[in-house]
């Protein structure tokens, strides 16, 4: 039996019992929604919509490129909630740095409050879905997934807030996709 304080399994991902899943914000206004809520949320939504929105040649694209997994209701439902999972990077997190150092703890408030807004910065934070995308794009592949299916869902996935994700963008913010100090954000979706 794996206590608490020891770290948990599974398949190819250690859980650091440090890391409370509840902790990274999904949604800060008008009151904290966990970012793992969120991801949940939208999970169980899709799921419920999916044949009532979704029309006859969407329904097939994805019957077709998602049936060598089983289940594509479910499947859709999962990666429905995934799109959200660049919100994990200490660069979203620094959006509301007080918020995310208050849930995240010590451990997290260097890279937050390094990678904060700060109005008189220029620099790059690349879109959460943008990253999103990237991991997920790596992570479908791992799957089994062809390039050209998991291409597709990582662009619809990062390009959920109607700005579909170009080649540059995506190289420009690959390399940097893994921060220091940060587990990769791919790794949560495994």
């Amino acid at each position: 039996m794996n206590g608490i304080d020891s770290p948990l399994r599974v398949s190819n991902v250690t859980i650091s019992p440090q890391m409370d899943p509840r902790a990274p914000w999904g949604k800060a206004r008008g009151g904290v929604h966990p970012l793992i809520c969120h991801v949940l949320d939208t999970a169980v939504v899709a799921e419920l919509l999916y044949d009532r929105l979704l029309g006859g040649w969407c329904r097939e694209e994805l019957e077709e490129g998602l049936a060598p997994l089983g289940n594509v209701r479910g499947w859709v439902s999962v990666l429905c909630g995934l799109h959200d999972l660049g919100k994990y990077m200490p660069a979203f997190q620094g959006l509301e740095p007080k918020l995310a150092i208050q849930r995240m703890g010590e451990a997290a408030k260097a890279d937050i409050q390094r990678r904060a807004r700060n109005p008189k910065d220029d620099r790059f934070d690349p879109a959460h879905g943008i990253v999103t995308a990237i991991h997920m794009e790596k992570t479908l592949r791992s799957w089994g997934a062809s390039l050209p299916v998991a291409q597709r869902i990582a662009a619809a996935l990062g390009g959920h807030h109607g700005r579909f994700i170009k080649p540059h963008d995506v190289m420009k913010v690959a390399g940097g996709a893994r921060q220091p100090g940060w587990e990769d954000v791919g790794s949560l979706a495994r």
